[in-house]
């Protein structure tokens, strides 16, 4: 294990260990915060983030529209696969093969949403949640 890396947790468990008891060690680690969002969650919406710019670069109809008018033409089309293949889809092991729907179907089954229009213009136009830092991508 790299140095970094021991440091890191020989940081944490000394937090943990000088709680006695008043943080639980999830915590300690850096995996749960008081409040906010969780590391888990925050990786999760990077992740859907930069799916849904990709999907916006990649597919032809939507790569020359603004991103107001992207977000509203993407949006409609997230909202007409979650109401009709979804259902039908979202237990199946792999997603399916052609674009929009293989990214709509990834985001619903990472757990997070797709987002209004409002906030998906606003990933479009700013590049989404920042990617989460910690011991292996400071």
């Amino acid at each position: 294990m790299p140095k970094a890396e021991r440091a890191f947790l020989a940081d944490c468990f000394d937090a943990y260990l000088d709680a006695q008891g008043d943080v639980p060690l999830d915590r300690a680690l850096g995996l749960r915060k008081w409040g906010g969002v969780s590391v888990a969650r925050a990786v999760a919406l990077s992740d859907r983030d930069g799916l849904l710019i990709n999907i916006w670069q990649g597919q032809t109809e939507w790569r020359s529209l603004s991103p107001l008018a992207a977000a509203r033409m993407m949006k409609l089309s997230a909202d007409r696969y979650e109401s009709g293949r979804w259902p039908r889809e979202r237990d199946q092991v792999t997603a399916p093969a052609a674009e929009p729907a293989a990214t709509w179907w990834r985001i619903l089954q990472s757990g997070v949403a797709i987002p209004d229009v409002r906030r998906l213009q606003q990933i479009l136009t700013d590049g989404g949640t920042p990617p989460v830092k910690g011991p292996y991508n400071r």
